[in-house]
């Protein structure tokens, strides 16, 4: 998705955000010169502008009318900025994220679904390091610290990717810790990579009716309970239903196992609740979750999400919706449209 490099049509996306229906005063006790409301719209607006510091905020809002207009100010200081960024409460911002898809949702709900499912989403994660000596409370081992964001992103297609839901964490919560609070819709097909495979909770999954797709390696036994015939053309070589596991530790719910080889004629191992597809349809709905890792990428090189403002736990959560509302404005007038 291109990024906006007007100003004015950048105020137009935050007028989305309808941050005047907010009462922030409890946020802005004293006479403070950056408030809340303003500060939000000054850091979507760096993302959107693609702004790699604090520094450059300050610069643009010094250059910028418009931007003085929002904050009533002929200049903000990137100390004020970076002061400001802990406090603004985060509740509010998954508020607001959570409302702007909501509009998403309403706009693309005739849109939604591939041919096998109502709806296609991919749960990951994404790291972001920070620098040694700035963050020592989110240490992870000896030579690194970092954050992580959990991610559901639904998806229709490659430009329609709509972020539902973010877990914010230290880099040291693995994904399958937090895979319940992301995994929770009936009526959504759920493509995860190796990271999230636990045993009791896939037949957790399963007893709550959800299905997924999960891509399992080679140390994973799979005991075959019946097979099923594959096209000798297919890219895939194997489709059975199997139960995961050994003698000490398995699933105790039957799952589909489905091996195939890509392009390069590597051997790819999935397993799944849904019985009712074809082999190859799993395989291709796995073979989605690589817009996951575009996504994250486009957060990182595009809307700088690796530039981050400030190293303060609560500064970071906020960079995370931050960015994520940037983008959800961006896809909602994109949609309007």
């Amino acid at each position: 998705m291109d990024n906006i490099s007007d100003v004015t049509v950048i105020g137009k996306y935050l007028s989305l955000l309808s941050l005047d229906e907010y009462d922030l005063s409890i946020f802005d006790p004293y006479k403070q010169k950056l408030k809340t409301a303003d500060c939000i719209r000054l850091f979507i607006a760096a993302y959107l502008l693609e702004h790699k510091s604090s520094r450059d905020i300050e610069k643009a809002v010094r250059a910028e009318k418009t931007l003085q207009d929002w904050v009533k100010a002929e200049s903000i200081s990137h100390s004020q900025l970076t002061r400001k960024l802990p406090q603004i409460p985060t509740e509010m911002l998954e508020h607001l994220l959570l409302r702007t898809v909501q509009r998403i949702r309403d706009l693309t709900r005739p849109r939604f679904g591939i041919p096998m499912t109502e709806k296609l989403a991919i749960v990951d994660s994404t790291t972001l390091l920070i620098p040694a000596g700035l963050g020592e409370w989110a240490r992870v081992n000896k030579y690194q610290t970092m954050v992580k964001m959990h991610l559901r992103l639904v998806t229709d297609s490659p430009d329609v990717l709509v972020p539902e839901a973010i877990i914010p964490t230290t880099g040291n919560v693995s994904d399958h810790t937090v895979a319940a609070e992301l995994v929770v819709a009936k009526d959504v097909l759920y493509v995860m990579d190796r990271g999230y495979v636990k045993y009791r909770r896939m037949d957790e999954w399963i007893q709550q009716g959800l299905h997924y797709v999960i891509r399992v390696n080679e140390k994973h036994t799979a005991t075959v309970l019946e097979s099923y015939a594959v096209e000798p053309t297919s890219r895939v070589v194997r489709d059975a239903k199997v139960r995961l596991g050994s003698a000490f530790v398995s699933m105790e719910r039957a799952v589909r196992l489905v091996e195939y080889r890509d392009e390069q004629g590597r051997l790819y191992r999935v397993v799944t609740t849904r019985f009712d597809l074809r082999a190859e349809d799993i395989a291709e709905t796995y073979r989605k979750r690589w817009i996951i890792e575009l996504f994250f990428k486009w957060l990182k090189q595009r809307a700088a999400l690796v530039k981050l403002y400030s190293y303060k736990p609560q500064a970071l959560w906020n960079t995370m919706y931050l960015c994520l509302l940037a983008y959800s404005l961006m896809l909602l007038v994109k949609l309007s449209n």
